[in-house]
């Protein structure tokens, strides 16, 4: 099949840096339309075109930094490298081009802070706790909320948006944990990560939440009126596990 243009978003262009002919520099001027398309859809399609053949020629299995330009209605390759300072996905989680995209968190950075990988069983514990502790995010895999792989943890971001609550959870719980995860996702659309369909993994989530909230109900309520008795239980296991340990 042709290429075709998926989803297509004109931004607002308030002003434009235009080469200065006559001292050799730029200046910036005000646009007469700023909501006009800069790029044709057959620019566009030509952008693509290049990016891609440049990413198979010179990527090495890593994204490229491509600059381009046109004059005169010619699309020039101005220089392209390799982006040094990303952090290559596993090959189970890369897109294929083309696909739908999907964003990962890594759940390890984020709650613990450190990025080493966990060894085997370390991360077998770490997911039977989670599983334990949030059994609605127990689903494993591509499809799945949650992927434990090689030693990380990530939450699929995407899958989760998919989820009913989903988008809420992840533009202001996630967005208010860490100020550098608020900051990446300003920087995309979340738009463009969510799923087109519900994965199998983030089915039924809802009822596994409020399923795991009726199981806490009584225990809420026992604890609410016997703060005492139950903040010695608290220690008491507390020190028990320490002691086994």
């Amino acid at each position: 099949d042709a290429p075709s243009i998926a989803s297509k978003r004109v931004a607002e262009k308030t002003s434009a840096i235009w080469l200065d002919t006559s001292s050799g520099g730029t200046r910036q001027e005000p646009n007469k339309d700023p909501s006009a398309q800069a790029l044709t859809d057959e620019q566009i399609l030509e952008v693509a075109d290049l990016v891609a053949r440049v990413e198979e020629d010179r990527g090495q299995g890593v994204p490229v930094d491509t600059e381009w330009a046109y004059r005169d209605g010619k699309l020039y390759l101005l220089q392209a490298r390799p982006m040094t300072a990303y952090i290559p996905l596993f090959p189970e989680m890369v897109t294929e081009r083309g696909g739908e995209k999907r964003l990962y968190l890594d759940i390890i950075v984020m709650t613990q802070g450190f990025s080493d990988p966990l060894s085997v069983l370390g991360l077998d514990l770490w997911r039977t706790m989670l599983a334990r502790l949030k059994p609605h995010l127990a689903t494993d895999g591509v499809e799945g909320l949650v992927w434990n792989l090689h030693g990380r943890e990530y939450m699929n971001v995407s899958n989760m948006m998919a989820t009913t609550g989903g988008e809420a959870m992840v533009s202001k719980v996630f967005r208010s944990y860490d100020k550098s995860i608020d900051r990446a996702f300003a920087s995309i659309d979340l738009e463009d990560y969510k799923p087109s369909t519900t994965p199998e993994g983030a089915k039924g989530t809802l009822w596994k939440q409020l399923s795991q909230l009726w199981l806490m109900l009584p225990k809420m309520i026992h604890g609410l009126y016997r703060r005492e008795e139950v903040m010695a239980g608290y220690i008491e296991g507390t020190q028990a596990i320490i002691d086994k340990c």
